[in-house]
């Protein structure tokens, strides 16, 4: 649920820039004013569809893949690649691992250096 708790961060902060009220913008999406209070506010049990953050990603000017991420899904586009190469996926997280360790590594270390 960690996820979730900065996507309704990142949504409520995206909905108070845009000058909307929850009531305003739950109406304007075709949501429930409860269930986008949830989402905001880390309540939610369940992510919510791709279709559901694709229509608050439009209207606040967000990343839609970004959105799905946090919220814990796998974009649509993404699952077909991964069930066709499915076989590849454990090497590349390994890798992405490496990297990420790399990534931090090299940052800790430009920071001792400053």
């Amino acid at each position: 649920m960690g996820s979730y708790n900065c996507l309704g961060k990142k949504i409520k902060q995206a909905r108070k820039n845009k000058g909307y009220s929850q009531k305003n913008f739950a109406s304007k999406i075709g949501i429930d004013l409860n269930y986008l209070c949830k989402i905001e506010n880390n309540r939610i049990q369940y992510p919510p569809t791709e279709s559901v953050l694709n229509l608050v990603a439009k209207e606040l000017d967000l990343n839609e893949k970004e959105l799905t991420f946090l919220a814990g899904r796998v974009p649509e586009k993404y699952l077909e690649l991964i069930k066709k190469h499915y076989k590849l996926f454990p090497i590349f997280f390994v890798i992405c691992e490496k990297i990420q360790k790399r990534s931090k590594k090299l940052l800790r270390d430009k920071i001792e250096l400053i």
